[in-house]
């Protein structure tokens, strides 16, 4: 017989939010980056030694394809033109889709479902994020349930409104009436 579970299933995380992309996963994204760059005529180095250029690249979201040229620039040997420079914008993207596939991955395995309904008022109790503070007022104006986040914002009658988490809204806010 089944042990009895303390929580319900719905009102717990059996798994933590994937936050990082593994190891594996990174080092496949720069060989295939390495891959398209050499079929590209970017570089005529070897794969390997691209994917290794590309690991001590900086790839935030926050960089573009100029910034990033500029840091290769220092790792190896390329031929940057305008087409490379496109192409180099769109890698800090494809690198955080795959955060993003692992989480949706994640939502499938695990189907985390939010407490709070839509339309609901609530307290922030512990700062959200730059814009969100504590002792504000945020009302649920929707979900991406692919991806385990509500959609909040100051104005109940807004369509959209800022992505937070379920686990970081429902750990610090509270619904008020």
């Amino acid at each position: 017989m089944e042990e009895p579970k303390l929580f319900p299933d719905s009102e717990t995380f059996t798994k933590e939010r994937p936050l990082k992309i593994t190891d594996e996963q990174l080092q496949n994204f720069y060989k295939k980056i390495a891959t398209e760059i050499t079929e590209n005529g970017w570089s005529k180095s070897p794969i390997e030694s691209i994917a290794q250029d590309l690991s001590n690249v900086n790839l935030s979201q926050m960089v573009n394809g100029y910034e990033i040229a500029k840091e290769l620039e220092q790792e190896g040997s390329y031929t940057f033109e305008m087409d490379f420079l496109e192409y180099l914008d769109n890698l800090p993207y494809e690198k955080e889709s795959i955060r993003e596939m692992n989480v949706k991955d994640w939502v499938k395995a695990h189907n985390p479902q939010h407490k709070f309904s839509l339309g609901d008022k609530l307290e922030i109790k512990t700062m959200l994020n730059y814009e969100k503070k504590a002792g504000e007022i945020i009302y649920i104006n929707g979900f991406r349930e692919d991806s385990a986040h509500y959609i909040v914002d100051k104005d109940k009658n807004r369509q959209g409104g800022t992505l937070i988490t379920y686990e970081k809204l429902e750990s610090n806010c509270i619904k008020i009436d």
